[in-house]
Order: C-alpha cells, then structure tokens, then sequence
C-alpha cells in the first residue's frame, strides 16, 4: 500500500516506445510485492487468477501481463523478466513470451530514488507478452528503439545474418540435475518433432551447464536483496510476500565480498561457453520450468518446498545470468486433476546473444503444429 499513490514522473522507455510506435495502453496489470515472487498476488489488489485454472498460479511477476492476453484484453502486453518473469507467465497462462538479449531493450524507471542493484542491472530486462509468436516480434521490434536514459542499450539489428542449414538445434527434455514432470519432457520431445518436420537438425545432446548457472544467479539475486532491498521489503510487503522473499533469500547461502565478486566474475566464464556451444548449434529447446504451473501457495509452505521450486525454476534464471534471449512458446494443454479445462504445458528456445530472430522463428514453426485456443474465457 506504501506505493499505491506513486505516479511515475516520465514514461519508461519500453512504454514510451510503444506510444511513438502507436500503441494504445490501456491499463496496468497486477504484479506481487516488489515483483518478486513467481505468483501474483499482493495485498492492494489481490490475486490474479490463471484464466486456465483457479486453483493454479499465473505466474509471476508479470502474470496480471499474461492473464489479461491470454483472457483477451489487449494482443500486447508489457513484462520485466529478472527471474523468468515474463517466461514463466507466459508459460502458466498458455501464451508466448520473450525475455530479450540483455542489451536489446532500453530500461529505466523514472520514479527509483537509486539506480538498481548489480544483478538487476545485469540480468533484468523488458519484453513483450502476446498469444501469437508474430505479435512478440512487432512488439519487440518497437519496444527496442533506441532510448538515451539506457547505458545498457545495444544499437544490435533484429534481423542477424542467415545460419547455416540446417540449423542445428539441442533438444534437451530433462536438463542434467533438474526433475522435470514427465508432461513437461514429451513437451520438449514435441517440439523437437515439430521443429525436425519444418526442416531443423534436431539432436537430444547436453549444452554447457544450466543448474550450476541457475545455482550462482540464485545466490547473487539474493545477496543483492540481502544488501539492498530486504529491510524496505519487512517494512512494506504484505506478509504472504514478505514469507515468501525471506525465504526466497534463505534459501541461497549467504556471500561475502569476496563470494560475491567471485560470482560476478564467474559469468564470463559462462557466457563464453554458452557462446561457444550456440556458435555450432544456434539453438537450444528445454523446458520453461520443470514443473507444470504451480498451485497456489507454493512458494509460501515451507522453505523446502521454495528450494525444490528453485530447482524447478533454473531453466529460467540461468539465462538471465548469461543473458541470452529465451523465448516461451505453449504446446496446448494436458490434462490435471485440478484444472477441468486442462494446464497450459510449453517450452523455452534459447539463441545466442541478439538472435532473437532465429528462437523466434523456431518458436513460429512449433506454434504452426501446436497452435493454442487463446483468447479465452477465464475459468471460474
């Protein structure tokens, strides 16, 4: 509630952006305390129902983003992707979603009394949500001009020089060390078939290290909120939010100094060899997350129960630590349980630095084989 009657001084670039291209805003959607959880639900507004199911999240932080295409309330909709936060939405509510190559989208947020902390500087980016994968790149082509109150932004072109082919793509149904549903694995084999039928070489191999990158962006994030943001977040967030932060934060070992630069220093040594591997296989397809859309409250249970959401949700933060852009594309839905109509099920493709234009093409041709019934009518 301390942030209820904030009134941002200036557009941030993503939406101003938008506005020069011809957008039309009509609204702002939900989001969790500080954006920081993979749900959304908060104190002022409430909770944010996945359109598929009630009894599943929406994800977070840009789920209000997600539910509100998926339900049909505008063909765009604006996301910030720190630790899948547009992915993981996108991934919940049935729709595509891309987390940019850090650099490609210009950000800043007029109304921070202080620039961001380290990690979100280096892992946070803005990017479009849409039910269609050729909305994602009208949207992203505008929401990437140029902005002058971003010294991230890369003047990269959206379109890089065409790859060999064919082009070799890593199927990867159950990344090394991650449990994965078994829906989610013959999710990614799906894909693989469909991207194989329009003309890719397709190889189940292993790509360079994906948990133990998750594992380090895990530990930076947190030692960030650890030194930067965890007293305003007691002070302010609503209790569910503040559990859930605290113990998003304790879940991680702590770092000192010298930890920490030694983190930070580490990327490099990932980027390089993620880099290296998309040199001869430009593409990689694995799973948005392990699991199949949460259930309510599961990040607010029990510590135990975050840290197995934490191994869950690597497939999502590590890219951001290495900064390549990943695009979520859904497959439709399987069936559960607790969701009469079914939950969405899809996958992440991964490209190399500013080749957003080669996983979104991959992400049009598993879209053309396995198109989703959006927009729908919420669940109730």
């Amino acid at each position: 509630e301390a942030f209820l009657k904030t009134i941002a001084s200036a557009d941030a670039p993503p939406v101003a952006n938008w506005q020069k291209a011809g957008a039309i805003v009509i609204g702002r959607t939900n989001t969790p305390a500080f954006s920081s959880r993979w749900t959304t639900d908060n104190a002022v507004r409430g909770r944010t129902h996945n359109p598929w199911s009630r009894a599943h999240v929406p994800g977070g932080s840009s789920g209000g983003a997600a539910a509100a295409v998926a339900a049909g309330m505008g063909p765009l909709a604006h996301g910030n992707d720190y630790a899948g936060s547009i992915r993981y939405p996108a991934y919940c509510c049935g729709v595509a979603g891309i987390r940019p190559s850090f650099g490609r989208v210009p950000a800043w947020n007029p109304s921070a009394p202080a620039e961001r902390p380290p990690t979100a500087q280096l892992m946070s980016v803005q990017g479009p949500l849409a039910r269609r994968v050729r909305d994602l790149r009208i949207g992203l082509a505008a929401m990437a001009a140029r902005d002058a109150r971003d010294p991230w932004w890369v003047p990269a072109p959206l379109e890089g020089p065409p790859p060999k082919t064919p082009i070799r793509v890593a199927l990867v149904p159950t990344p090394a060390g991650q449990e994965v549903d078994p829906e989610v694995a013959q999710a990614v084999r799906e894909a693989g078939r469909a991207l194989a039928d329009a003309g890719y070489a397709i190889e189940e191999i292993a790509p360079p290290p994906i948990m133990e990158v998750g594992a380090l962006a895990f530990r930076l994030v947190a030692q960030d909120m650890r030194m930067f943001s965890m007293q305003q977040v007691r002070d302010l967030a609503d209790p569910e939010g503040r559990r859930s932060i605290e113990w998003f934060v304790e879940a991680a070992a702590p770092m000192n100094e010298k930890d920490y630069a030694a983190g930070i220093a580490e990327r490099a040594h990932h980027q390089r060899a993620w880099l290296a591997f998309l040199e001869a296989t430009p593409l990689v397809v694995l799973p948005v997350s392990g699991r199949l859309p949460f259930a309510h409250g599961f990040d607010i249970q029990s510590i135990d129960g975050l840290r197995q959401a934490h191994n869950a949700q690597s497939t999502l933060i590590a890219f951001n630590l290495l900064g390549l852009p990943g695009v979520s594309v859904p497959l439709g839905t399987v069936a559960h349980a607790q969701a009469p109509r079914g939950l969405p099920v899809g996958v992440q493709v991964v490209a190399s630095r500013f080749r957003e234009d080669l996983a979104l093409t991959a992400a049009e041709a598993i879209e053309a084989r396995y198109p989703m019934v959006t927009p729908i009518d919420p669940a109730a």
